[in-house]
């Protein structure tokens, strides 16, 4: 448990809960570097609860997950991040594992002011393997809201939910690129309003694979979704809502229908 108060720079090596359910605030503040970083082995899970994490602008990163059989973020604030030129800065939380099975939760938290992603999985290479749940998240002033970019792994297979969460004011909403180094990416989308952005409420490249079902993109700049995944591994339940962004509300190739079971 944590009292409230402010704290620097937290290393995690072990498997650990940090939490802060009190009166007040238990805020990690940094100006350079990572705010927090987790090294963990391969069978230790980290949970951080109710912390207000903040980058004072300056900081490269809130919450770097580099290894660790799970990761859950809950009830946390992630702010204010930098970015250098880096896509490994200005991240909110930066999930970049290179092997092994990691689970990731990232529930009820606001990423907002930073300068890449605000909730980003990235593996910088390898073949990790990872099923997450981003649910009840707003994202909201950062490059993207959410990005998930197995774009130089070399394999794993990834299995991500988004869920009831809104990312807005962002450039993009959700990026989403799968590249081509052989890894497999299944992105399910449900109930996420990504609406006002920049340019695209979602941002879909190369050979990620796509469900989405009950959501509302609207008045993005360029348009609701760039389809760029060839052939178009987009799937729709038919009943989103996408209206009234810039030149278009579905720009590249189609969705392609998929039926209620």
């Amino acid at each position: 448990m944590l009292d409230p108060a402010d704290y620097g720079t937290v290393v995690i090596t072990k498997a650990i809960s940090i939490i802060n359910d009190g009166v007040g605030t238990a805020g990690v503040q940094v100006g350079s570097g990572n705010a927090v970083t987790i090294n963990a082995g391969p069978g230790d899970a980290v949970h951080l609860r109710g912390l207000d994490i903040d980058g004072l602008g300056t900081a490269d990163n809130g919450i770097v997950f580099n290894s660790g059989a799970g990761l859950a973020v809950v009830n946390c604030v992630v702010r204010h991040f930098h970015f250098n030129g880096s896509f490994t800065t200005g991240n909110g939380v930066l999930i970049q594992p290179t092997s092994g099975t990691t689970s990731f939760l990232v529930e009820n938290t606001i990423a907002a002011d930073n300068g890449n992603i605000g909730v980003h999985y990235f593996p910088q290479s390898g073949n990790a393997n990872a099923n997450g749940a981003i649910d009840r998240v707003t994202a909201t002033s950062n490059g993207a809201g959410i990005g998930l970019d197995t774009f130089q792994a070399t394999g794993g297979t990834i299995n991500a939910t988004i869920s009831n969460s809104v990312t807005s004011n962002n450039l993009y909403g959700l990026y989403v690129d799968n590249g081509s180094g052989g890894a497999t990416l299944i992105v399910t989308i449900d109930q996420v309003y990504a609406n006002n952005n920049g340019i695209y409420g979602i941002n879909a490249l190369n050979s990620a694979q796509f469900i989405m079902g009950r959501s509302v993109l609207t008045s993005n700049g360029t348009a609701g979704i760039n389809n760029a995944t060839s052939p178009s591994r987009f799937y729709t339940y038919g009943n989103n809502q996408i209206n009234f962004n810039g030149s278009q509300d579905i720009q590249g190739g189609p969705l392609v229908p998929r039926g209620t079971q």
